[in-house]
């Protein structure tokens, strides 16, 4: 294993296919829940009980001698998750209020009613969601793999 690295998000992760530099990796999603000593006196870990494991594929392009079955690390600096995150929830929020406010503006012009204003919202908000989804799978940050 690599040295400790500051600033980067590790996650476990077993290599399933290997086919020439592109590596295909499974990492299984877990609660935190599943660490707590409170576990079985928290609603939140009884929750967490109720629904399994979810297992998630990435295929990385990295070039290496890598084995199927072989337990890796993945790199992802802590910046671009915390970008992506900020994007994800903020810019919609953003949009929700500046629509909400303009469609306040508009139908206070028009002598339209309060639903103006919650439609717009809705509408911009919708529209960003979109856009962030259609934009960003163009900047995606690849993560990398160690060990």
């Amino acid at each position: 294993m690599a040295v400790n690295t500051p600033n980067v998000i590790r996650q476990q992760a077993s290599i399933v296919a290997v086919d020439g530099e592109n590596v295909t990796v499974e990492c299984i999603t877990q609660s935190a829940c599943a660490q707590c000593s409170q576990q079985d006196n928290c609603g939140n870990g009884s929750i967490a009980k109720a629904f399994p494991k979810r297992s998630t594929q990435i295929v990385i392009q990295q070039s290496g001698q890598y084995q199927t079955g072989q337990q890796v690390e993945l790199l992802l600096p802590a910046k671009a998750l915390l970008q992506s995150a900020a994007l994800v929830y903020f810019v919609p929020l953003l949009a929700l209020v500046v629509g909400a406010f303009a469609g306040e503006k508009i139908a206070a012009n028009f002598d339209l009613g309060e639903w103006v204003s919650v439609l717009l919202a809705l509408v911009c908000a919708l529209l960003s969601g979109l856009l962030i989804r259609h934009f960003g799978d163009r900047n995606t940050v690849q993560p990398k793999l160690d060990g």
